[in-house]
């Protein structure tokens, strides 16, 4: 799983993946990608993955480059960050009713794909 792979699930959910007109960057969304893994970590200690050649400690780091680095979580979490960062995309200050409901069922669906590893 990669930073860019990851990302481009969650601009899919959001509707954020025409390249004209994206609500926020790569950088805005790997803040929260970075958040997401750190609360899976706390919770799962065993989610930290080393690929070849890379430390435990690397996190996602939009502006490095190399959007194609692979993230030092075990890929059964993917679908779970993807979630993750659609909840603190849908709770920006938006004002938006819609979204609050979304921001609401995204965080219900993201501990409910982390409650089986429980």
């Amino acid at each position: 799983m990669t930073v860019e792979s990851v990302l481009e699930f969650v601009r899919a959910l959001v509707a954020d993946d025409d390249d004209t007109s994206q609500t926020w960057t790569d950088a805005q969304y790997t803040v929260f990608l970075n958040e997401g893994m750190r609360f899976i970590f706390d919770r799962y200690p065993d989610s930290r993955v080393a690929a070849t050649g890379m430390s435990v400690s690397v996190w996602a780091d939009a502006n490095d480059g190399t959007p194609q680095a692979v993230l030092c979580i075990n890929d059964v979490y993917q679908n779970a960050l993807v979630t993750y960062v659609a909840y603190r995309y849908y709770t920006r200050d938006s004002g938006d009713s819609r979204d609050t409901t979304r921001a609401t069922n995204a965080y219900k669906h993201f501990q409910e794909l982390l409650s089986p590893r429980e």
